[in-house]
């Protein structure tokens, strides 16, 4: 299979050792120390060959690593939209999905370096930063008036992943379907039946409530063996290979 981390051919000082590499490419553009911190010098002088013998003997063997059939990437730095490894060689990071708005950023660098000195904490209590933010969130929303009825989205939660966003957006819809039943005097025999429909091969999260509306772990049938009574899987909009690529419409 095609490699989605495409190296794109650049060597640096090869003959640098590992540890000034790593140094030299983390520091890039952050106006950081070149010199890491004491509590860190220790993983910092750690050989690739160290590295990997640690992460397979402690790290549990369900965290996958990637290319790990040519070798596994040591990826010791970013920038922008490059990976680069412990040798030195660059990649284009086409899989990532935590640095959304690229590597080492130098006014995101700033801002939680700021932030760290100052405070990390939940959101019990009350602080600007996350009054503001909810805002500006907000803001962004689109607005839905039904007739008479306002479905404008306005709230927001502050979350830590997307398997956390996608588990908390599944208890909203039930918690909201529950009232809404709860305010029709309908025969509870005969009330619809809830469902959650969801394309089919997608990965919605880790959790058990995300796991069972991610059909990608149904069709490998290890954690799950069949999709729950309550999923509908419908064909995703391919219409170049999909069971509507046919359709004039």
């Amino acid at each position: 299979p095609v490699s989605m981390a495409l190296f794109i051919g650049r060597r640096y000082c090869s003959k640098m050792p590992l540890a000034s590499q790593h140094q030299r490419f983390c520091c890039v553009g952050t106006g950081a120390s070149n010199q890491p911190p004491e509590s860190l010098k220790e993983a910092e002088a750690l050989a690739p060959d160290q590295v990997e013998t640690l992460r397979c003997h402690y790290m549990s063997s369900s965290c996958s690593i990637s290319y790990k059939n040519t070798g596994g990437l040591q990826i010791t730095g970013g920038r922008g939209s490059r990976l680069i490894d412990v040798y030195g060689n660059e990649y284009l990071d086409t899989r990532n999905n935590v640095a959304h708005c690229g590597h080492g950023h130098p006014e995101i660098v700033e801002a939680i370096t700021y932030q760290m000195k100052l405070l990390n904490t939940n959101s019990r209590y009350l602080h600007p930063n996350a009054s503001l933010l909810s805002q500006k969130l907000a803001n962004l929303f689109p607005s839905s008036n039904r007739g008479d009825a306002d479905y404008s989205l306005t709230k927001v939660f502050f979350v830590n992943s997307g398997s956390e966003a996608n588990d908390l957006a599944l208890r909203l819809a039930r918690a909201y379907n529950k009232k809404q039943q709860n305010n029709v005097h309908v025969q509870k025999d005969k009330q619809p039946k809830q469902c959650i429909i969801t394309i089919d091969h997608a990965y919605h999260g880790h959790t058990l409530a995300t796991l069972d509306v991610s059909p990608y772990k149904h069709h490998q049938g290890t954690e799950i063996t069949e999709c729950p009574a309550y999923v509908k899987r419908v064909p995703y909009p391919d219409m170049y290979r999909g069971v509507h690529s046919n359709c004039k419409d």
